[in-house]
């Protein structure tokens, strides 16, 4: 769906968004695991893009498909895994590192979706970290397209202090009350400035963290 449209254009090839069960980050509810556990994650590409899914922090196995378990002599670690259409994969690892762990599409344009710069109706990423260098960058692109008009996104002041995704360095968008509920009860602040496209947490918790946003859960709390 393109802004302002309310049909989609399926002959189309257009940029789009891209989502998790739906929604897309920040609005994706973190999965809360706890330390030490078997997860297992059932990943079914239902879109028209292929998706490399990518877990930081942890290695996976890939133990099936959309055909149904596979034997265990066929399994291998890896971290990414490709889910292409119509396809559904299934992956397991042990949860043995706490932490916030990201989950992401890792192509760029569907891990950052529209949080992207225009020239006209070309898509580029601003990949300098200062306002003058992604300027020049961005000029050069209209000298050798010839287009006149630049529009190029805000940049945060202490962009080059800034850590994490491309776009925390030009966006301080930060979501986190308006998406929060208790599977965010904990993270950093303005934790949701990174997670704008296909991406959302795998949340590995001590036994305390995770009976406490447990208890959260049960009782309907807010996370702060």
């Amino acid at each position: 769906m393109l802004p302002a449209n309310t049909v989609p254009n399926t002959a189309s090839m257009e940029f789009n968004w891209l989502t998790f069960n739906g929604v897309s980050g920040p609005s994706i509810t973190p999965m809360i695991v706890r330390l030490g556990s078997r997860v297992r994650l059932r990943i079914v590409n239902l879109g028209m893009d292929h998706h490399p899914i990518h877990l930081h922090g942890n290695q996976f196995v890939l133990t099936g498909t959309e055909g149904g378990r596979a034997p265990e002599s066929s399994w291998y670690p890896m971290n990414t895994v490709l889910v292409g259409v119509a396809q559904a994969r299934v992956v397991e690892f042990d949860a043995k590192f706490p932490g916030s762990w990201m989950l992401h599409c890792h192509l760029p344009h569907h891990m950052m979706n529209n949080m992207m710069d225009l020239l006209r109706d070309r898509q580029i990423e601003t990949a300098d970290q200062t306002d003058p260098k992604a300027l020049s960058q961005m000029q050069t692109l209209v000298n050798s397209l010839h287009v006149e008009h630049i529009h190029h996104a805000p940049i945060a002041p202490d962009a080059n202090s800034v850590k994490g995704f491309p776009q925390d360095a030009f966006m301080e968008m930060g979501m986190d009350a308006a998406v929060d509920k208790p599977e965010t009860y904990g993270l950093p602040p303005n934790w949701s400035a990174g997670m704008m496209g296909m991406m959302t947490l795998i949340r590995v918790l001590p036994d305390q963290q995770y009976e406490e946003i447990m208890r959260k859960k049960e009782s309907g709390d807010a996370a702060r």
